[in-house]
């Protein structure tokens, strides 16, 4: 399948519209079209999960929110006497791709601009991850983009990524 270049996507914040016609979605994935057209704007006026769509060209071609989240300390192995019992995070919430746009980058995209949020957001709030509750069949998605995993459960995989690592790294590029 052809990658599509992330210049030709752009991500606008949810108007409170509804799924377009013609989005494309798996019949196990209803609970992610109702959150889209049911809650998403209740709770975004409630400043309680921002969501974004993606537009390829002139059309909507997925969406996905986010909240803030924490893993607490002990999942991560850490040891030391003095620490916080939870390590603020971003939870990438609800992700829907239409289906003929699947594979093409656009959960790439997705987890890219989360990114970008989470760095800035940094300068005013302290954010240390980003975490996801992961469907078995995207962690090889998540592993491969350097998540970690807290645990597996019997329908999600509770994963992380540590933005003191991006930046690390984003450092050396430079």
């Amino acid at each position: 399948m052809t990658k599509i270049d992330p210049k030709e996507l752009s991500m606008v914040p949810f108007d409170g519209k509804k799924l377009p016609v013609y989005f494309q979605y798996d019949k196990n994935e209803t609970f992610l079209a109702e959150f889209y057209n049911e809650q998403a704007k209740r709770l975004g006026a409630e400043s309680i999960t921002y969501t974004y769509k993606i537009y390829y060209k002139e059309a909507m071609i997925a969406y996905f929110s986010y909240t803030l989240g924490g893993i607490k300390a002990a999942e991560l192995g850490v040891k030391r006497k003095i620490t916080p019992l939870s390590h603020p995070a971003i939870k990438l919430g609800m992700v829907l791709v239409t289906k003929p746009f699947r594979g093409r980058g656009i959960g790439t995209y997705i987890l890219a601009k989360l990114i970008k949020i989470a760095i800035e957001a940094r300068k005013s709030i302290p954010i240390r991850f980003i975490v996801v509750d992961a469907t078995p069949d995207a962690e090889e998605f998540y592993v491969s983009r350097g998540f970690g995993i807290l645990r597996k459960n019997e329908s999600t995989i509770n994963m992380y990524l540590d933005i003191d690592k991006i930046l690390k790294i984003k450092d050396k590029l430079k």
